[in-house]
């Protein structure tokens, strides 16, 4: 860049950030508003050389930035609102903050260190258009980066920019944790959903509550049809269009906990899981959409409303097919009171679907004390952080959590969590570390047991600890585990689906299938259930069935290497050894964006030596079994890569060293019998007498466990009445 005195004319994207309330604060207290200035520069300033931004000059509570690229400028842009969002969920309440974010691609005038000209004064034009934590994008932008960015688009139209001619459309990002505005145009399919305001009537109920205190609810009928049956739902609670981070962890603990009751009280074959209704909050997709993809005959919708004292909600229900509600009504409660809210929620909802029904609500303690409010705002902070990818977001929300529970030491509900978060942590992000999260996961788990024995969550979470290669993979006592869990809530989409990990590994291969259905059923959205279908089929030897199921996952889907690995192994035993080469190509291009490391587990590699194997390629192959041995101390569930090490060892050959692995491979978490005996990698050793031995004392090992251990298929069996 010229710093001659000279000029130079490019095209460039060029971001404005401004500070939201900046001035206004700085009359409330000056003090704060530079110490928050301060955090804004702190937080924002690293952000931009990460996608090749210059920053141009700060303008006091905002900054000028120029990038080579309008991608790399609304990939920055994103990043900082969510690196905000993070920091606002750990922040208190008065030193929280937002920006607004505008950017344009345009023509600009470089004149020593400052940029000048149109690409500059419509960027600054498009900023205050963006509402709090937003970012708007001018249309040269979008023409960019449609297509290429996570979030949708949405068109607000063409505003008149002061003292700029030429008129420009503007868009707004959607992003996760934000709901699209109540008009516009859309871009790459997004459905704006208008907000449903309160009817005079609802209105005047919100005020009763307020005037009376306690929880009050008033409900009406709407003009929509209701079905004739309902032997299924999902529930969608969402904040109300322009709240912040406190009502969105609110909205996703009261569909967690609604949804929780419908399944425990109700008649139903099918409550959609939390987990699964995560993905509709933002961009809003209309009713009729969502129950025709999770397959529900009815919806329970809502938008939630809160202050520093109160919630309240609109709830709605609406048939498969329609788009205008049966039913609708207004509940509201003390903020510290969610439980006793949801409770009342759960049975106005009930009563209206099945109005024979006798149902009582659970009794509750006494309204909260300072400490457990305290440790339960910390607690929705920690849950509104799982809606966030990332190592960071995973320690932040333990931070919290372990916050929480020594605020208030008798929160059963935050030791429960806490746990969880112990468990995902290791498995996803830190496996060499299992045995320092696997006792601090046990502790939290037998905490939070002791305080409530009848959270299912976390006799999950047990059973993942069981099962984990600290604990020696105890496959029965991991099961019970599940047994115990679905017996307390048999539509448990964690517990279906991990139940039908721990069968599919001990060769209860039947039973693996049926669990795998029952959580697809429960999550039809979920790239694990297909996984967990495809592994047994392909135990099994039914390799056409198992790559139906191989072609529907993701490439998204976690577990790269185990996924490419499998797919390739189904492909090379159809006869498409070309297609078994490409897919391992394939999934060594996603694996190298894994964080982790290219192929962390060595799958893809121990793949590859096998059909080096296959090919004669015996120097290859040696050389490729190497490198895949030295993946095991990177990685505690091996025992995938160790039996397809096993099966390169047979074609070449070696029936000692393929005993060596199987036997690695069974011990370490994978005995999977009905595999073993089919599998015709293992055939050229099968004459070996050792290797017999062993294939016969796993089979023993296994009728064993078909014919003693009971059988969690128990609680699938689609006909379960009220709790």
């Amino acid at each position: 860049m010229p710093d001659d005195g000279t000029e130079q004319r490019k095209l460039a994207a060029i971001m404005f950030t401004d500070m939201v309330g900046y001035s206004a604060l700085v009359q409330r207290n000056e003090a704060l508003a530079l110490e928050l200035l301060e955090e804004h520069h702190r937080l924002l300033r690293p952000v931009f050389p990460k996608f090749g931004g210059r920053e141009i000059k700060s303008t006091g509570d905002g900054f000028l930035v120029e990038f080579a690229s309008a991608l790399a400028a609304a990939q920055c842009a994103i990043e900082i609102q969510k690196t905000l969002v993070q920091y606002n969920a750990a922040a208190g309440p008065e030193r929280r903050f937002q920006v607004r974010i505008g950017v344009h691609l345009g023509d600009v005038v470089l004149r020593e260190a400052d940029i000048f000209g149109d690409g500059v004064n419509i960027a600054a034009r498009i900023e205050p258009l963006a509402e709090a934590g937003g970012i708007c994008l001018s249309r040269p932008v979008v023409d960019q980066v449609a297509n290429k960015i996570d979030s949708p688009l949405v068109k607000l139209g063409t505003p008149e920019l002061k003292n700029i001619s030429v008129p420009m459309d503007v868009y707004r990002v959607v992003l996760p944790w934000h709901q699209p505005p109540t008009s516009g145009k859309t871009v790459a399919g997004l459905r704006p959903h208008t907000a449903r305001r309160l009817q005079p009537t609802v209105a005047v109920a919100v005020g009763l509550v307020a005037l009376l205190g306690v929880g009050v609810w008033l409900w009406q009928r709407s003009p929509g049809a209701k079905p004739e049956r309902i032997d299924s739902l999902a529930v969608l609670i969402v904040p109300e269009v322009g709240a912040e981070a406190h009502p969105s962890s609110l909205a996703a603990e009261l569909t967690e906990g609604l949804t929780t009751r419908m399944a425990r009280l109700g008649s139903f074959n099918k409550v959609i899981s939390p987990s699964a209704m995560a993905r509709y909050r933002a961009p809003r997709v209309s009713p009729h959409d969502i129950t025709r993809e999770l397959g529900v005959n009815a919806l329970v919708e809502g938008e939630i409303r809160a202050d520093r004292d109160r919630v309240s909600f609109d709830l709605r229900l609406i048939g498969a097919g329609q788009r205008r509600s049966w039913w609708s009504a207004t509940f509201a409660n003390a903020l510290g009171d969610v439980d006793r809210l949801v409770d009342e929620a759960s049975l106005a909802i009930l009563r209206e679907l099945d109005p024979t029904a006798t149902l009582t609500l659970e009794s509750h303690p006494a309204p909260e004390a300072p400490a457990r409010r305290q440790a339960t705002q910390l607690y929705r902070q920690a849950r509104y952080l799982n809606y966030f990818e990332g190592v960071t977001n995973s320690l932040a929300a333990i931070q919290l959590l372990e916050q929480a529970v020594a605020v208030d030491d008798t929160f059963a509900k935050a030791w429960a969590a806490l746990a969880i978060k112990y468990v995902e942590h290791f498995y996803v992000f830190d496996p060499a570390k299992q045995e320092t999260w696997g006792s601090k996961a046990f502790a939290a788990a037998d905490t939070a047991l002791t305080l409530d024995s009848k959270m299912a969550e976390v006799y999950v979470a047990r059973a993942k600890l069981l099962w984990a290669p600290i604990s020696g993979f105890q496959h029965e006592k991991a099961l019970a585990e599940l047994r115990q869990a679905l017996e307390l809530d048999w539509q448990s989409f964690a517990a279906h689906e991990f139940a039908s990990v721990v069968c599919e590994h001990v060769g209860l291969l039947d039973e693996a299938l049926v669990h795998a259905r029952r959580a697809e059923e429960l999550d039809p959205l979920s790239p694990y259930p297909l996984i967990d279908q495809a592994a047994p089929h392909l135990d099994a030897g039914n390799h056409a069935e198992a790559l139906r199921y191989w072609q529907r996952v993701p490439s998204s889907a976690q577990y790269q290497s185990y996924v490419g690995s499998h797919w390739a192994w189904t492909l090379f035993a159809l006869g498409d050894t070309a297609g078994a080469k490409a897919k391992v190509e394939e999934y060594f291009l996603l694996a190298r964006n894994d964080p982790a490391g290219e192929d962390k587990a060595g799958g893809l590699t121990a793949m590859k030596a096998l059909l080096a194997a296959a090919a004669g390629d015996i120097d290859n192959a040696k050389l490729l079994i190497a490198v895949a041995e030295k993946k095991e101390d990177r990685y505690g569930e091996f025992h995938h890569t160790g039996y397809l090490i096993a099966a390169t060892y047979a074609r070449l050959r070696q029936p000692a060293e393929t005993l060596r692995w199987l036997k690695k491979t069974a011990v370490e978490g994978f005995p999977c019998y009905p595999l073993f005996a089919k599998d015709p990698n293992l055939d050229p050793v099968r004459a070996d007498s050792q290797v017999q031995t062993f294939l016969t004392d796993q089979a023993g090992q296994y009728e064993s466990r078909k014919t003693s251990w009971p059988k969690t298929t128990a609680a699938v069996d689609g006909t379960r009445g009220r709790r």
